[in-house]
């Protein structure tokens, strides 16, 4: 088991927060959370507990960028981009801009499920 770990913005204003839990033997899920620091108050978490970030990087002091997955993996993409400009409160994938409240859906609509009979 790994700990919570955290990656603060450069300005110190924002912190992307990850809590990990094994979802199968030896299978981690890093669950992010997007929060702002002086109020301690998450901006943005995913309601679905199978998103998993696999990199974030801050590119200023409020944009941040997040590589996801989704488990199970059976789907396409495999994982998805996701730039969040915390201070606007909007993301962008895929070049498409929304707002973060609406973040959750605009991933998983983009995400195509492979049946076993495809």
């Amino acid at each position: 088991m790994t700990a919570d770990s955290s990656l603060v913005a450069p300005g110190g204003r924002w912190a992307v927060v990850t809590s990990p839990w094994e979802v199968r033997m030896s299978l981690w899920i890093e669950s992010p959370v997007l929060v702002e620091l002086a109020a301690n108050t998450p901006i943005f978490a995913f309601r679905d507990v199978h998103w998993s970030l696999d990199s974030a990087a801050w590119i200023g002091d409020d944009v941040v960028q997040w590589r996801l997955r989704k488990y199970p993996g059976n789907h396409v993409p495999v994982d998805l981009t996701l730039q969040i400009d915390c201070a606007r409160r909007v993301a962008v994938c895929d070049g498409r801009e929304f707002p973060l409240t609406t973040a959750e859906a605009a991933l998983d609509a983009r995400l195509r499920w492979i049946t076993s009979s495809e």
